[in-house]
């Protein structure tokens, strides 16, 4: 997921900008603003981040999901080596269980450390936001919407594209 950082003096600029996205053509829902004062977010109606922007969760689950496939694999080829050495027959269904268990068991593990951790991203900008500015979060954003963005922002003294960083 592609994303995209505005760093916002103040509540009323990020009110100002997301109305003109939206106004273009870009989803509100696709929006989401970060800052100290979640009340006054909510209050004028923008759509405040939740965990899954603010925390580190997906890409946590994604490395939780390759590490528990890979440490599952090597448990099927323990049970293969065992069943094999004792004569048996090998259970593809067995196999497939302990591939799908430890594929979610790594994936589960691995979102309850990743939502404890902060977005790397928002980390760099936390004294930013504690001196109370705001960040708006653009979600998949394409290289033609962050130039609609740059284009935007050069009517709004103040707030600054802080970083597109890659899929």
């Amino acid at each position: 997921m592609k994303r995209s950082f505005v760093l916002v003096p103040n509540l009323r600029m990020a009110q100002e900008i997301v109305r003109e996205l939206t106004q273009i053509g870009f989803e509100g829902a696709h929006i989401h603003v970060v800052g100290q004062r979640s009340d006054k977010i909510q209050k004028i109606h923008l759509h405040e981040a939740n965990i899954i922007e603010t925390s580190d969760l997906v890409p946590s689950l994604k490395r939780g999901c390759i590490i528990g496939f890979a440490f599952s694999v090597v448990l099927c080829g323990i049970y293969a080596y065992i069943v094999t050495t004792n004569s048996l027959k090998i259970n593809p269904y067995i196999i497939f269980a302990i591939l799908l268990f430890g594929t979610i068991f790594g994936a589960w593990v691995s979102s309850l450390i990743g939502v404890s951790v902060e977005d790397p991203t928002l980390q760099r900008f936390e004294e930013y936001i504690k001196t109370g500015h705001y960040i708006l979060i653009f979600e998949q954003a394409t290289d033609s919407d962050i130039a609609i963005i740059e284009n935007l922002l050069k009517h709004h003294p103040g707030a600054n594209l802080a970083l597109n960083p890659p899929d």
